[in-house]
């Protein structure tokens, strides 16, 4: 579908009312995310933005003294998301504010509430994420709009249960038509790392390339965006060995750290740079925005072949694939392909030209104005008799392990968490570095690493 068709189909349909929570995430990236695609959506829907304390008075006002004796209080929880939905007139709910998910499921279940939930996998695979996504499965419906941006996310999400099935592959979006001709001869030879800044994201890796990549292409320069995540602990260790690495090649002059960076400032990074390098081989990667944004404005890109980003990159044609080994305990990189391909890219500029038209024509595939009215299509169709589960009691208080039906324990077996119930497992803590969980989650998530890549929407 054309972009000129999405704004026609913009009065064809009905515009379904969505409920939302009136709030944003503390990560910045997660709600830059967040705030575009709301405002994507209440172009095609009416968007009813409700005060995140009217969700907190449905348990009480708190999610936590509700979860210590669920089975008291649900009755009165379900007249309360009740009268919510009748106050604001709404039957769809956006669930944009993760840790209320499986407890609003629950109350829905239990009172046989005509109420869909619509809800995004951003993540699957990172501790936070797998907990909220194993203590969701008992409770949600085929007639939750489940939306996975990529089918190696799908299929994560199947791993973890067979409730996930029904998960639509409809990727995230971009407004394609605000983004800024490059102003790229002025910046000489840029690369851009632009997200979160922790292990997973092989920002040491990148940074032991360009001591490489410097020595073949003298003028390069490295500007790495984003916030240190983690515990302050974790974010403290990989700070100091990020610039630890700086100092041994002496990247001193090379490397720019910006810290988080968001709105005009982040555009200009995008129009500056020549290449965007993103070597993430983070279990909780499904997608890869930053490299649809790098699309949209016709920048290449060099990835790891991880994920979703298989999905999302067309080899050759906008940006490259670096080679991830798992067949050991974590994933490697392969350094030599990545100093190849950033070097090509920076000094052929025939090379560069094709991949950065190959970028912007590609990114009309995920305009919001073709991926928006997909998904009004699905929120307009009818909501029939939720079927809750009929034994709620046994299910709050039956370990997961004991949950074959609802869960794949064989997969999960490694995570060490199916002592846990479905409700309780939203405050387990795994034990271990990031090492460790990657090698615990390797059973849902080993075809995030693979060889045959495609892109499609």
């Amino acid at each position: 579908m054309s972009i000129i068709a999405g704004n026609l189909d913009l009065h064809a349909e009905c515009r379904p009312r969505v409920g939302c929570f009136d709030g944003h995430s503390p990560r910045l990236n997660e709600r830059v995310i967040d705030d575009q695609w709301t405002g994507y959506l209440a172009e095609y829907t009416e968007l009813i933005r409700i005060p995140p304390v009217r969700f907190a008075k449905i348990f009480g006002g708190s999610l936590r003294q509700f979860s210590k004796q669920p089975m008291s209080s649900l009755p009165q929880a379900s007249e309360r998301l009740a009268r919510l939905c009748e106050e604001y007139g709404i039957d769809t709910l956006y669930v944009n504010a993760p840790y209320f998910m499986p407890f609003l499921m629950l109350v829905r279940s239990f009172a046989k509430l005509p109420l869909r939930f619509m809800v995004i996998a951003h993540s699957v695979a990172s501790a936070r994420w797998l907990t909220t996504w194993l203590s969701c499965a008992p409770w949600i419906t085929e007639q939750d709009v489940l939306l996975a941006s990529t089918e190696s996310c799908r299929q994560a999400l199947v791993n973890l249960s067979p409730r996930y099935a029904h998960a639509y592959k409809i990727p995230l979006c971009i407004d394609t038509l605000l983004a800024a001709e490059p102003v790229r001869p002025l910046a000489g030879k840029r690369l851009l790392s632009i997200g979160r800044l922790e292990e997973v994201k092989n920002i040491h890796v990148l940074l032991e390339a360009m001591a490489e990549i410097k020595q073949r292409v003298p003028d390069t320069v490295l500007t790495i965006a984003g916030e240190y995540t983690g515990s302050l602990q974790e974010a403290d260790r990989y700070k100091e060995r990020l610039e630890a690495i700086v100092a041994e090649y002496r990247l001193e002059r090379t490397v720019e750290f910006t810290g988080p960076v968001h709105g005009s400032e982040k555009d200009r990074l995008f129009r500056e740079a020549r290449l965007l390098v993103n070597l993430s081989t983070d279990p909780g990667e499904t997608f890869g925005f930053n490299l649809l944004e790098a699309k949209a404005h016709g920048l290449p890109v060099v990835c790891t072949n991880w994920d979703g980003f298989r999905e999302l990159l067309i080899d050759g044609e906008d940006g490259s694939f670096v080679q991830v080994d798992w067949s050991g305990e974590h994933p490697k990189i392969d350094l030599d392909v990545l100093v190849r391909s950033c070097t090509e890219v920076l000094l052929d500029d025939k090379l560069h030209d094709n991949l950065s038209q190959g970028a912007r024509r590609n990114a009309l595939m995920y305009d919001y104005r073709t991926i928006m009215p997909q998904i009004r299509r699905l929120l307009n169709a009818p909501l029939g008799q939720i079927a809750g589960e009929a034994e709620e009691t046994a299910l709050l208080e039956s370990s997961m392990r004991t949950l074959n039906e609802i869960y794949h324990c064989s997969l999960l077996e490694a995570t060490g968490c199916l002592s846990e119930s479905p409700l309780s497992v939203l405050d387990w803590q795994p034990q271990g570095d990031t090492e460790e969980w990657m090698r615990r989650v390797k059973p849902i998530i080993q075809h995030f690493a693979g060889r045959n890549n495609h892109a499609h929407v």
